[in-house]
């Protein structure tokens, strides 16, 4: 099982380089997609990683955890450069 430190910044490392293949010409609907889908496999890799399910901590949902505690890049957000 990949620690999920490593995990986010191996997934990182995509987004970085999937922004420098669309970022030319109107990107923001493509990285609103990546932005879904990359969520999407971190929570579902929290949710699934042990018998028992993963829960953040209280009064912080998963978007605040994922986004802003773990560090997963956003590319649809604005200054996300």
């Amino acid at each position: 099982m990949i620690p999920i430190d490593k995990l986010i910044r191996r997934v990182n490392r995509f987004l970085i380089g999937w922004r420098g293949y669309f970022e030319h010409g109107y990107p923001y609907r493509t990285f609103r997609k990546l932005d879904r889908h990359a969520y999407s496999a971190v929570y579902n890799h929290l949710r699934k990683r042990s018998q028992r399910r993963f829960k953040p901590p209280k009064g912080c949902s998963y978007y605040e955890l994922i986004y802003k505690r773990m560090g997963l890049i956003r590319l649809a957000a604005k200054g996300s450069r």
